[in-house]
């Protein structure tokens, strides 16, 4: 049989004779407190029944079993006349000697604030709650003992520690029956969708997706287009777009967003440079907003690398992809006489296009074209992510173990003012095109 264990506060209602409580609150000349310690210490409860516990464990060991108990007291210092530390020993007593539970099983917790103040009441049952196992297949908690207050608290910090497993029972004035409600699985959805909310936002669209599809928040098609979004950045373009296809008839309040990501896809998939390059910008905007500073200088340094291939490809119209041992770039090179002496003068190899050797070249474009304005930004900004590179070999990126902060990055290059660069850059490349 599944596990279960129960939260309940304990009020003073929760004990009584032929159906009626034995204390009321609602006499305010009763002193609760000294008459409940009066009758622990006579150890006469054959009589006594547990109004609203007995339905509730009734209900629950229907399908369950019960393996802890978990009963909230108040104990307020001083003493409050109203306070139940008293009547909690005698249902726990009642527990045992009746119901067949361990009193090992039967664990007692103190509330030593005032039980009607809300913010009191949610920090002393956090830190109840939270010392609680999570091992029982389900958790339930009592709403019929205690102050709303306690109430309120029990069933928002179970539902944050215990999730979809806490489920509320309540059992009804005058009824012999407990009612299981949903209100702790809806409240937990609610959390979830919270959950599900921001991390789209941060664009983590995959544990996003993962969240949505395991709680039901999402339906299927929405799922899919999240999957998508998360294959996207991956630079996964092929299971992207196939995910796209799949539902761009059936999500018509996303029809211009989905048409729009499947023709960008297709550039993608067909190597089209500027698109790449626009897509690696922004992948690494996302893994700069995301706080993922090794991974966004990993993609910043392909940026680099990307952009120079771009530039030269473009001016000189000559192929920096690598081919058996580069020498149709260096013969493209060495037909340009005035880029060769540049290169030799400043002593330059130009067997092969590395980083070097392309920046280089670029700044050999600026001496032919002092007034390329467009030129002086891209030559600038890659002078300035060159003050990165020793940041970037010292971590797991690269050759070392060290951490990256956006603070050690901005002590370099000021991370708003390297948004705006690259944004630059990515405008000037639309006039290559």
């Amino acid at each position: 049989m599944p596990t279960a264990l129960l939260i309940a506060n304990i009020g003073n209602s929760d004990i009584g004779k032929d159906k009626n409580p034995l204390f009321s609150s609602r006499n305010g000349q009763i002193n609760i407190y000294d008459r409940s310690r009066e009758l622990w210490g006579s150890k006469e409860f054959g009589s006594i029944e547990l109004l609203l516990l007995d339905s509730v464990l009734r209900k629950i060991r229907e399908m369950f079993d019960i393996g802890q108990v978990y009963l909230f007291y108040t104990e307020q210092s001083p003493p409050h006349r109203q306070d139940t530390k008293f009547i909690a020993h005698i249902v726990k007593s009642i527990l045992c000697s009746r119901y067949n539970f361990d009193e090992t099983s039967i664990n007692l917790r103190a509330i030593s604030k005032n039980p009607a103040d809300y913010d009191e009441m949610l920090k002393l049952y956090r830190a109840g709650v939270d010392n609680i196992p999570e091992s029982a297949d389900r958790v339930f908690v009592s709403l019929a003992g205690g102050t709303p207050q306690q109430n309120f608290s029990a069933m928002l910090e179970s539902v944050a520690r215990f999730g979809a497993k806490a489920t509320m029972i309540y059992a009804p004035r005058g009824s012999e029956d407990a009612v299981e409600y949903g209100v702790g699985y809806e409240i937990y959805k609610r959390m979830i969708t919270h959950q599900v909310d921001i991390l789209q936002e941060k664009k983590m669209y995959g544990v996003a997706a993962e969240l949505a599809e395991e709680y039901g928040i999402l339906d299927t098609n929405e799922i899919k287009m999240l999957q998508a979004k998360n294959h996207r950045l991956l630079f996964d373009f092929e299971s992207s777009q196939t995910l796209y296809n799949g539902v761009k008839d059936k999500l018509p309040e996303h029809l211009e967003d989905i048409h729009s990501a499947i023709d960008e896809l297709e550039k993608l998939k067909n190597k089209d440079r500027y698109a790449l390059i626009r897509e690696l910008c922004k992948n690494m905007l996302v893994k700069l907003e995301q706080g993922a500073y090794v991974d966004f200088l990993g993609r910043l340094f392909r940026f680099e690398e990307a952009v120079l291939r771009f530039v030269v490809e473009n001016e000189f119209n000559i192929s920096t992809e690598k081919d058996e041992n580069d020498l149709r770039f260096k013969s493209d090179v060495s037909s340009n006489n005035d880029l060769k002496n540049f290169l030799d003068k400043n002593g330059i190899d130009y067997g092969t296009p590395n980083r070097l050797c392309l920046f280089m070249m670029l700044r050999f474009l600026i001496s032919k074209n002092p007034d390329r304005n467009d030129l002086k930004i891209i030559t600038d900004t890659i002078k300035k992510i060159k003050k990165l590179s020793d940041l970037r070999n010292a971590s797991i990126m690269a050759h070392g173990f060290e951490g990256i902060s956006r603070d050690r990055v901005n002590a370099l290059y000021n991370s708003d003012e390297l948004i705006i660069d690259l944004k630059k850059i990515i405008d000037i490349f639309k006039f290559y095109r």
